[in-house]
């Protein structure tokens, strides 16, 4: 009977240390962030996408050829910036465009989107966390329109 709870005991104790361990590790690394909204400023425009992908006050307007500068920013559920506070050079926006569409980073979370033809396209956002690989927001599609400048006739 001393040997079963023995035993027993050694198994608790086991499972015990692999709860404290792992609660240790991701006190260590936990850099996980709570994030509600994405906020996607280009110019006068601003686009929301809350964390279910449904965004309001777009499609994003582009024209052809006009390197169009953007911002992004995660939002905490009362709608600040707090979300990443803590461990911002930790996370970057990752932004997928398709063909004819191209984004240049000028920051973790700038940059500039470029069409080369005119059309309606999808370019995904996401929060993406650097160390870890992976996102923790998004990816979401946006909608972007794109159309051809208007010209001026010169007289």
């Amino acid at each position: 009977m001393q040997l079963q709870f023995r035993s027993a005991r050694r198994a608790a104790l086991v499972v015990a240390s692999m709860f404290a361990f792992a609660a240790c590790s991701e006190d260590d690394h936990d850099h996980e962030v709570e994030v509600d909204f994405m906020r996607i400023t280009a110019g006068a425009q601003t686009l929301m996408v809350n964390s279910t992908g449904a965004v309001t006050g777009g499609p994003l307007a582009l024209q052809t050829g006009v390197a169009r500068s953007i911002t992004v920013e995660f939002l905490a559920s009362d709608m600040t910036t707090d979300a990443l506070d803590d461990h911002a050079d930790d996370f970057q926006v990752n932004v997928t465009a398709p063909a004819g569409v191209t984004f240049t980073r000028t920051g973790p979370f700038a940059g500039t989107l470029t069409a080369s033809a005119a059309g309606s396209y999808n370019v995904s956002f996401a929060l993406f966390h650097i160390e870890e690989n992976h996102e923790d927001f998004g990816p979401f599609p946006v909608a972007v329109s794109v159309t051809a400048p208007v010209l001026v006739a010169q007289r």
